[in-house]
């Protein structure tokens, strides 16, 4: 059992994992990209944006049933039979009840996206089947598995959107691609977890999991309700269209934030559960991973924003245009994610749930306050509306992780330092390539190029002020010793 392991195990296991759950990420995000490239230059925004109008409404099922009830299964240092049998039987009866509320509701949403709702809503209780063998392969760190089946998944779904799409069924190739990728990981994930829930459900076991997953519940509703607000004003001020555009923008984001945060991420719950009376290591830990994540994730964030002029025009055609600079504002906050690295899943594994909920029911407050002012606006508005909504509420999240693990908002500035001067010094050079070579130069040789040179000037410069953490890993590869040992700090 990964609750047995010591210190330096978990650690070396958790590198692992992300190691694995990277592949897995990397692999479907890439594919997923594709087919939504595709997809959009063949439908155009106002398509994308109904079934993201459609989608946004059943996402508040679905993270009921998606796992959140059930991390106690994740975080838990030891795990009875009983228990693990009472992560389906939570998860299923929500399930069945959103195939119920979803149709009613549909009778009340004109237009196309009312006409889907019904199918999308058919998520709900797939995502409710696959909770429960999701969450105990996240516990027990076997993320090659999960990851061979989302990989698996995203394949096979994507192939069958595209096709969809090109034989003229619109919005339905998206919805069908969805249901068709949640049906396969839902397989995959009972196949190779050999999890089998028992017949009869055990209460007082139902009782203690679903206690920690209340607090989780909680935290989920409000964070879905920051991100899907902002969507469902957009369609209701400024309709499908602006949606379709805004959607395109944080899909961008989402998906280099899966490559690039997804890993660590992944396993971040799962490791930090077994190190949660190991303060000293999980803390070493914790600020490797910011300095590690921000070194990779800094130059992919701010490299988009730098050429996005360019890549969205050229990828999904002139009609998206309209996304390049809410796609720039998201990027630059991906610095932020980059140097926090998940702590509401750290603070969440260490066993506190009224903190991190007390930093979103914050950062909605600000979103429900300020949407009815910017949302009539547009979609600019809106993301700067999120910006305010990330700066705010960062100083406070610290705070509270300082209190937990003792690692504050100065050590994240620190530990992410030197990637972020590389990082906004490359960007500038990009930018001003991009800027310059509009008149004498194709979009092709625009795109490549940038891409080239700020690849070749951040290396340069992380050499200049990441210099010890490149030695590091240098000497890594040149000496490979096995598991990492746990580094304490002086």
């Amino acid at each position: 059992m990964t609750a047995d392991l010591k210190p330096s195990k978990v650690t070396y296991a958790a590198l692992k994992g992300a190691l694995w759950s990277g592949i897995g990420q990397w692999g479907g995000a890439v594919i997923g990209l594709v087919a939504f490239i595709i997809n959009a230059r063949i439908l155009g925004p106002s398509v994308i944006g109904t079934n993201a109008l459609a989608v946004s409404m059943v996402a508040f099922g679905n993270l009921v049933v998606a796992g959140v009830l059930v991390e106690a299964l994740i975080q838990r240092k030891t795990l009875s039979d009983e228990e693990r049998s009472a992560g389906f039987w939570i998860s299923v009866p929500f399930g069945l009840l959103g195939t119920i509320v979803f149709p009613i509701l549909a009778i009340f949403v004109p237009g196309k996206a009312g006409e889907i709702l019904p199918y999308c809503a058919l998520a709900i209780p797939i995502n409710a089947l696959a909770a429960a063998p999701v969450a105990i392969l996240m516990r027990d760190l076997r993320f090659k598995m999960l990851s061979a089946v989302e990989l698996l998944a995203v394949t096979v779904s994507s192939t069958v959107g595209v096709g969809m799409a090109l034989n003229g069924f619109g919005v339905y190739s998206l919805v069908f691609m969805e249901l068709i990728r949640i049906s396969i990981r839902c397989v995959g994930a009972y196949a190779v977890s050999s999890y089998r829930p028992q017949l009869k459900p055990n209460l007082e076991a139902i009782k203690s999991v679903g206690k920690f997953g209340v607090g989780g519940l909680l935290l989920s509703l409000v964070g879905t309700g920051q991100a899907q607000i902002p969507r469902l004003a957009i369609g209701y001020f400024l309709g499908e269209a602006a949606l379709g555009v805004f959607a395109l923008a944080t899909r961008l984001f989402n998906v280099l934030s899966s490559l690039v945060l997804g890993p660590l991420g992944s396993v971040a719950l799962s490791v930090t559960g077994r190190l949660q009376d190991d303060l000293e290591t999980l803390r070493d830990l914790y600020l490797k991973s910011i300095q590690f994540v921000s070194v990779i994730a800094m130059p992919c964030f701010l490299g988009i924003a730098a050429v996005a002029p360019v890549l969205i025009p050229l990828a999904f055609g002139d009609s998206w245009t309209a996304a390049v600079v809410p796609t720039q504002m998201l990027m630059l906050l991906g610095m932020r994610f980059a140097m926090t690295a998940n702590y509401v899943a750290v603070l969440r594994g260490v066993g506190e749930t009224q903190r991190p909920l007390i930093v979103q029911v914050t950062a909605l407050m600000i979103i429900i306050a300020g949407i009815p002012f910017v949302a009539p606006l547009g979609i600019v508005a809106v993301t700067g509306l999120l910006m305010v909504r990330t700066l705010v509420t960062w100083p406070l999240g610290s705070y509270f992780l300082k209190q937990k693990i003792g690692v504050g908002l100065w050590h994240q500035l620190k530990a992410g330092a030197g990637a972020a001067i590389a990082s906004i010094l490359m960007a500038c050079v990009v930018m001003i390539w991009v800027t310059q070579t509009t008149e004498t130069l194709g979009d092709g040789v625009r795109l490549v190029g940038g891409v080239a040179i700020g690849a070749c000037v951040y290396m340069a410069l992380l050499l200049i002020f990441e210099r010890n953490f490149v030695a590091s890993i240098l000497a890594r590869f040149r000496s490979p010793t096995g598991p990492v040992q746990p580094a304490h700090e002086s």
